[in-house]
């Protein structure tokens, strides 16, 4: 039995469009919307990029939930860097949203041995370095993970930018 739990104040009612079954290797339809989208992040004003945001993190956690729910490994496998999974963890982890049997937040250890295990993942020696480079990365090319994906779903209006890091 998992003892896992997700804490309702941490769940937003948002309607994020996001298809959590939608996969890399599936078909194109589950990863466009067919809302209108902005053509460009930069052409948002501060209150639409924050509801983007929103959307984004919303659909994040929507997966997570799925995985910290996993008892053992699932038929989902990880195809993206580990940096990129190891700050998605981080990022969820922040939130504190996942405590476990007594009550506290759930170790951020703990948290990415689950995640590696549920994903086929082979278990990294020091995650924290993972972190550490990930929040240091700098340049064009080193952007966050949150806002690639932001940017894939404002600019070319896919609904689950982190499905085309995971394959089934």
């Amino acid at each position: 039995m998992n003892s896992i739990n997700i804490r309702k104040d941490t769940t937003k009612s948002l309607d994020s469009g996001f298809e959590v079954s939608a996969c890399a290797g599936s078909e194109t339809s589950r990863y466009f919307s067919s809302e209108n989208h902005y053509r460009n992040v930069a052409d948002l004003t501060a209150k639409e990029l924050a509801a983007e945001r929103e959307k984004v993190l919303h659909g994040i956690y929507s997966v997570f939930d799925r995985i910290m729910t996993a008892d053992g490994p699932s038929a989902r496998a990880w195809s993206g860097t580990m940096i990129d999974l190891i700050e998605l963890v981080h990022i969820v982890w922040m939130s504190q949203r996942y405590t476990d049997r007594r009550g506290h937040a759930m170790r951020f250890i703990d948290m990415v041995r689950h995640v590696f295990i549920v994903l086929h993942c082979h278990p990294v020696a020091n995650p924290y370095n993972f972190v550490r480079r990930a929040a240091n990365r700098k340049g064009i090319t080193g952007t966050s993970v949150i806002n690639r994906y932001l940017a894939l779903a404002v600019n070319a209006g896919i609904r689950n930018p982190m499905a085309l890091d995971m394959k089934e």
